[in-house]
C-alpha cells in the first residue's frame, strides 16, 4: 500500500465508512473478493460493512492481515495500524493483533508482560509466536535475549549479571528480554529477597537500557509481588489456544479484562522451542553496580 492508500483508509475508518474493496493490498485477494461480493450483494439499508455481521467479518480479515504483515516485517503497515488505535473502535472491530502492537508500544514506555496459566497451556509459545513476532515487526533490528534455549535468540543468558552486562553493552539497541520458567525464578516464597534486591533495581533501568520484558508463571499467588506491581499487561491462558489480557491485579485477582471475551483459536507456535527446557537463571547481580553507573 502507498502512503496515499493508508491515509485514505484511515479517513474511511474514522468516518465509519469502510468500503471493503479498500482492503485490497491489506487483505488477501481471496478475502478482498469475498468482502466485495458481500458488499455488492447486500440488500439492506446502508453499507454491509457497517452491520454487526460485516464488522465482525471485516475485523477478522483485518486481524489476519495485521498478523501476516507483522510476521512478514511490513513495518510501515504495522506502524500505521498501531496509529489506528487512537480511534475509538467498537468491540466488534477490536483486533487482537492491533492490541498486541499497541501494548508493545505502550506510549514509549517499556512493556512488562506477565503471562499466567497452568503447565502445558502454551505460555512460552504465546510469548514467542504472538508477542515477540509483533514486537519484531516494530523493532526490525531489535535483539531477543532469553534464558530459553531457542535458535532465534540473539543471546542466551544464564543469570542476571549476564543480562546486565549484555544490556549495558548493547544499550543502543531495543531488546526483548524473555525469562522463561518465571514461576520458579520469581517465586514469591523461595526467591522473595533476591527478586526484590536484584531484579527490581534492574527492571527500573529497563527504559534507559531499551528493554521490553516478559516472563511466565502459573498463578498470581506464586509470582513475586514486584512482578505483579511492575506488569503493564497480564495475559492469562486457560488452555492452549485461548488467551485473555488484563490490565490490573488486585492482590491475587485479575482485573479489567481487555477483550469482551477470551480470544480463541491462537496459532500454533511458529518458533521451535523445547517445552522441557529448564531455562536456568542465577541471581548473581551485585546491585551496587547499578548505583555505580550514572549513565543508566
Amino acid at each position: 500500500m502507498t502512503e496515499r492508500d493508508l491515509s485514505e483508509l484511515k479517513d474511511l475508518v474514522e468516518r465509519g465508512d469502510l468500503p471493503t474493496h479498500k482492503l485490497a493490498g491489506v487483505a488477501t485477494e481471496r478475502d478482498a473478493s469475498m468482502l466485495t461480493w458481500m458488499e455488492q450483494n447486500y440488500t439492506g439499508r446502508g453499507s454491509w460493512s457497517n452491520t454487526e455481521q460485516g464488522q465482525q467479518i471485516v475485523g477478522s480479515v483485518l486481524d489476519r492481515s495485521i498478523r501476516k504483515a507483522a510476521h512478514n516485517g511490513r513495518l510501515e503497515l504495522a506502524a500505521y495500524l498501531v496509529g489506528l488505535t487512537e480511534i475509538e473502535l467498537t468491540a466488534s472491530e477490536f483486533s487482537f493483533s492491533l492490541e498486541l502492537l499497541t501494548r508493545i508500544r505502550n506510549n514509549q514506555q517499556p512493556l512488562m508482560l506477565l503471562v499466567l496459566g497452568d503447565p502445558n497451556s502454551g505460555k512460552t509459545g504465546h510469548v514467542f509466536s504472538d508477542w515477540f513476532e509483533a514486537w519484531r515487526a516494530l523493532h526490525s533490528d531489535g535483539l531477543l535475549v532469553t534464558n530459553a534455549d531457542v535458535a532465534v535468540a540473539d543471546y542466551v543468558i544464564d543469570g542476571l549479571n549476564d543480562l546486565y552486562e549484555f544490556c549495558t553493552e548493547h544499550s543502543d539497541r531495543q531488546k526483548f528480554v524473555f525469562i522463561d520458567e518465571g514461576s520458579t525464578h520469581f517465586d514469591a516464597r523461595t526467591n522473595a529477597h533476591v527478586t526484590a534486591a536484584q531484579f527490581t533495581p534492574l527492571a527500573k533501568r529497563f527504559a534507559k537500557l531499551q528493554v521490553d520484558f516478559a516472563t511466565c508463571g502459573h498463578t498470581t499467588m506464586d509470582i513475586h509481588p514486584e512482578l505483579k506491581r511492575l506488569a503493564t499487561t497480564i495475559a492469562y491462558k486457560p488452555e492452549l489456544k485461548r488467551v485473555q489480557f488484563y490490565d490490573d491485579i488486585d492482590e491475587d485477582e485479575l482485573l479489567n479484562p481487555v477483550f469482551p471475551d477470551p480470544i480463541d483459536g491462537l496459532d500454533s507456535p511458529r518458533i521451535d522451542y523445547d517445552p522441557d527446557d529448564w531455562a536456568p537463571l542465577r541471581f548473581d547481580l551485585d546491585s551496587d553496580r547499578l548505583r555505580e553507573r550514572h549513565d543508566i
